[in-house]
This record gives C-alpha cells, structure tokens and sequence, in this order.
C-alpha cells in the first residue's frame, strides 16, 4: 500500500474463516506497514507492533504515555496526553466508552503526524458522537441506555464495547449478541460480561455456540429474534443499566447487513408507545 502513515488499531479474532486461523489474519493486517512512512501502533497490543521495518513510528496507550507516546494521565482530572503534555479532558471526548478513547488517540497520532492543528482536533473529537452502528446511544429512557453498536460484527469489537460502556454504568449492562459467528472463540467475552454483565440475550444461527460459552459466567437467554431479545431486555433491565446490541457475530443469518440489524434495533424502539417521536435519534 505504501501509505504515507499507516495505523495498526488491534487484532482480535475475525474472519478465521477467510484466513489460515489468527496467524493468518494477524500476517494479512500486518501488510498495512509495507512500504509504509510512518507507523501508528497500539502499545497495548503487541500484534499492532510493526512486524517490518518502518522509518519512523508513534504508539498510544491506554496508561500514561512515555515521551512522544499518546495516552491518558490523570492531573485535577483525566486527560489525553501526548507525553506529559494534557491535551483534554477525557470528559469532553464525544464518543462514548473506553475504546473509543483508544480511537481518538490513534486518531490524534496520525493527525499530529499529518501536520494537523491540535486545536482543530481538539473541537471535532469534542463534538463528535460517533458514526451510526457504532457504540451509538440511542435513546435513553427511564435511566436505562439503549446503545446500537451493530458494527460489532467480531469478538474484540464486542469485548471493547463492553469493557468500555461497562465501566461507566451505574448499574449493569444487558447484551443483546448472535448471528453468524464466522469461527470465532466466543470464550473471551465470559469474564467481562461476569464483571458488568446483568443478562446475555442471544439471538440467531450461533446463539446456542455462544450460550455455552458464556453460561457459567452470567445469566443467558436464548430467543429467536432480535424483537423478542429487545422486548425481553424492556422487561429486564433497570435504571443505570444499559442495553447494548453488539452481535459479536455477522447478520446475514437474519438480515442483509449489520446496517439493517441496527436500523431494526432503532425501529423497534420507535415503535414503543413509551417513547415520543422525538426520543429516539
């Protein structure tokens, strides 16, 4: 590709069934760096490591940043840092979840390097709320957080879903999950729903691969559909929950792209005569 900056986000399980197993895939991710300039990597993720040589490289991180390295360091408040220089507020990021802290960090290296105004940055990853399918916040109503992150169309994107949107609840979190599992060990995704999960509602071709796999670490339910999953998770879920559509899976089972699953997610919740028109983005 020889890109002028190319950037490494992660590597999780995904499209094993297109590749020689992880190996495969990690080796197919890895030729964004050939040819490259300059690297951007994920310091939290070994496999993000440029596995050939580039000229010059950034990473970021997730924990305080070493010079010239982007990360998150807590002063009054916790900030987006580039070494020890505070950037902004982690609080004022648009996007919602921890992941997507990670994106906007990789997002500021590759800029940074670009030759971008920090300041221009600043502003759009202040206003800024995400593309639609992704980690994107319905509505919210009587406290509870309806989130379409329909894009989670693999393990790692719903584990960092999770992890991310987890650990800013009051209250738990009730996953709505299935599909076309293309695969994927859906083992990972057990000890993070133990830790923020309520309830697992499974929808799909592969609900039953992913029940066995996460039974024993939170409570599961097997429906259908993803309408009978979202009626069961109305009558389930409670204020300072959320309840979050990350299939970990593909949608061709049921329908004709993750686009159409997530567009099913927001019409269902139109439909509810709870909620005005105006309610649901």
């Amino acid at each position: 590709m020889r890109a002028d900056i190319a950037c490494h986000l992660n590597l999780s399980e995904d499209h094993l069934d297109r590749h020689d197993g992880l190996s495969g895939y990690a080796h197919a991710k890895q030729r964004i760096f050939e040819g490259a300039g300059h690297a951007v990597y994920n310091a939290d993720d070994t496999a993000t490591t440029p596995g050939v040589l580039v000229p010059d490289h950034t990473s970021f991180t997730l924990a305080a940043p070493a010079s010239e390295q982007w990360g998150l360091r807590c002063f009054d408040a916790l900030m987006i840092c580039h070494g020890d220089e505070p950037i902004m507020p982690v609080a004022e990021v648009g996007m919602p979840g921890r992941h997507n802290l990670a994106n906007a960090l990789a997002a500021l290296a590759i800029g940074a390097r670009a030759g971008w105004a920090i300041e221009a940055m600043r502003h759009v990853l202040h206003r800024f709320t995400g593309l639609p399918h992704r980690a994107e916040r319905v509505v919210e109503h009587e406290g509870i957080q309806w989130i379409n992150d329909s894009k989670g169309t693999n393990v790692g994107a719903t584990l960092a879903a999770i992890e991310g949107i987890g650990s800013s609840l009051s209250g738990r979190l009730i996953l709505l999950a299935g599909g076309v599992g293309k695969g994927a060990d859906f083992t990972p995704l057990g000890p993070v729903m133990a830790q923020y999960g309520r309830l697992a509602i499974l929808f799909g071709r592969d609900a039953a691969l992913m029940a066995d796999t996460l039974a024993d670490q939170v409570t599961v339910l097997e429906v259908a559909t993803l309408d009978e999953a979202m009626e069961q998770a109305w009558q389930q879920a409670k204020a300072g929950d959320a309840v979050l559509l990350s299939p970990a899976c593909a949608s061709l089972d049921q329908f004709t792209s993750y686009i159409a699953r997530g567009e099913a997610f927001r019409a269902w919740l139109s439909s509810r005569p709870e909620l005005s028109a105006g309610d649901v983005r």
